[in-house]
């Protein structure tokens, strides 16, 4: 899901947006995955866009002469703002961001899950089906592990989060047992 920064986001929206006015969604983002992919194999030239001691006009002579004739206008737009700005480095995440975005148009619905360990692939089946059938759409599910939720399972959909963790149920028993202790306190004293 959400495995990208808010700049990155910054950059990844109105790119898609472009990408999708311009039916150029999948073109555009072969482009980025072409260019990520070279930045990852090429560290000589991450280390290029991301020194200090390059002129940025070095950077972005670069980028347009390496995308010339090989990449859309919109695609080498995005690359050299991101040269201009020493921000080449978030590419990978840009790219997150977009397919999320992509996801999203298709009505796709996101799902975090957070449990105390790696599940079993029947739990996971099992988890996934009924929150399937529950939400109705095509989702996706994240996963997080959090060894202090102790057991359950904390699920986070469209910004509401639903705590069925032991550690959260643990601490509502708790809650209600020394709210109980104070109660009778106040009434015997």
């Amino acid at each position: 899901m959400k495995d990208f920064s808010a700049t990155a986001e910054i950059y990844a929206k109105p790119f898609f947006e472009i990408a999708e006015e311009n039916g150029k969604i999948q073109l555009l983002f072969s482009e980025l995955e072409v260019c990520a992919d070279s930045f990852s194999r090429q560290k000589d030239v991450l280390s290029f866009f991301d020194s200090p001691f390059v002129q940025t006009s070095e950077k972005i002579k670069a980028a347009e002469s390496a995308l010339a004739g090989k990449a859309d206008n919109f695609t080498t737009g995005l690359i050299v703002s991101l040269a201009r700005r020493g921000r080449i480095g978030l590419l990978p995440e840009i790219i997150k961001a977009f397919e999320v975005l992509e996801a999203k148009s298709r009505g796709v619905e996101f799902v975090k899950l957070t449990l105390a360990s790696e599940p079993s692939e029947d739990i996971r089946e099992h988890i996934e089906k009924r929150l399937k059938e529950a939400i109705g759409k095509e989702t996706r599910f994240e996963y997080q592990f959090d060894p202090d939720l102790i057991g359950g399972v904390v699920i986070e959909h469209n910004g509401k989060v639903v705590d069925n963790s032991v550690r959260n149920n643990l601490n509502k028993a708790v809650n209600k047992i020394t709210g109980s202790i104070r109660s009778r306190k106040l009434k015997s004293g």
